[in-house]
């Protein structure tokens, strides 16, 4: 009997094996589509439904009285025509003010990260400081710049009159420096929260690889560029998405200045 077992398929204990695989793959499978199916139909409720709705409403001609018309890919043409030269401006400055924001919270964020990560006296509470930043409100940010950026009264003002200059200075109302005044309030909102990765993300780098690196001749910079920022360029990436995401968003900051 035992032979007829042997020649007539295989062993009863792999076929049980086998089916026992089988079993905790379909229960793997449906454990996973438990867990991910509630945020998969919220996604789709909350996010898709919305960007689709948009793009068929983006097709049609909504008068403010009447009644709607189908008129396909119209508006995208008129917005991206060459004669429409502020839908080109607004696009140019967005660039622009995403490019400088994304550099300068990366690399001012590093550095005083880099920083802290020497431990000078009180770094606790300056990484604190840095953060505390992020938890404001963004209206009250804005409103407390615009009063620094203030002609006549503000405190950009009083420096530059106390420097010999003019206090009817008006950054936010000139061409050449309203950019320039946003991306800097926006880096000291945001720079902060680098802060706070990127000292996480120092800390994690080994010190026996550091010290090898010393070892060999390394000074500090060549070791920071070949050991350490390799070693935490995940964390510079994920820094770089988050700020090119808040980059593209930014509205409220200039509405209100």
């Amino acid at each position: 009997m035992a032979a007829e077992d042997h020649l007539g398929g295989e062993p009863a204990p792999a076929a049980a094996r086998s089916r026992g695989r089988i079993s905790a793959r379909s229960t793997d499978r449906l454990w996973r589509w438990f867990f991910c199916g509630p945020v998969l139909v919220g996604a789709s409720i909350f996010f898709g439904l919305p960007v689709f709705l948009a793009v068929i409403l983006s097709l049609f001609q909504w008068p403010t009285s009447g009644g709607e018309r189908f008129i396909g890919l119209r508006n995208f043409g008129e917005l991206l025509a060459p004669s429409d030269s502020q839908t080109w401006i607004a696009i140019r400055n967005t660039v622009s003010f995403g490019a400088s924001n994304v550099i300068l919270v990366i690399a001012v964020g590093l550095l005083l990260a880099t920083w802290i990560n020497t431990r000078p006296r009180g770094w606790r509470v300056i990484r604190v400081i840095f953060f505390i930043p992020v938890l404001t409100p963004l209206v009250a940010d804005s409103l407390v710049w615009s009063a620094i950026y203030n002609p006549g009264t503000g405190l950009l003002a009083g420096i530059w009159g106390a420097l010999g200059g003019s206090t009817n200075i008006n950054v936010t109302a000139s061409a050449a420096t309203a950019l320039a005044s946003v991306v800097v309030m926006s880096v000291w909102h945001n720079v902060g929260y680098n802060v706070l990765l990127f000292s996480a993300a120092l800390e994690a780098v080994p010190t026996s690889v550091l010290d090898a690196a010393k070892v060999d001749g390394a000074d500090g910079l060549r070791k920071f560029l070949r050991m350490t920022l390799p070693m935490i360029s995940p964390t510079v990436f994920f820094a770089g998405v988050l700020s090119v995401i808040g980059s593209l968003q930014v509205f409220a900051r200039v509405f209100i200045l």
